[in-house]
């Protein structure tokens, strides 16, 4: 088991590098492999480093835009984006 441990975080990272360097735009797949990893992590215990992982998690981000009509201002329009990397 212990064998694992010392690989995993390496071959994590290197998909994550792959998924940030060569295909930006596929997000998705880049959080449902930090969810993979982070599962991993969890399932270790004690010798899992689930922080480290955490980290590296997408935010999720709630911003306002204002909404127009003929007549003016009409409120916001709440915007939800979940998969937003800070890198």
């Amino acid at each position: 088991m212990f064998t694992i441990l010392v690989y995993v975080p390496g071959v994590f990272e290197r998909a994550l590098s792959h998924f940030r360097v060569s295909a930006p735009e596929l997000k998705e797949e880049r959080a449902m492999l930090l969810e993979e990893w982070l599962n991993l992590e969890k399932d270790f215990g004690e010798l899992g480093d689930v922080g480290l992982v955490q980290a590296k998690m997408p935010k999720k981000l709630k911003r306002r835009r204002p909404l127009m009509t003929e007549d003016g201002p009409a409120g916001y329009e709440h915007l939800f984006h979940s998969c937003h990397f800070l890198l």
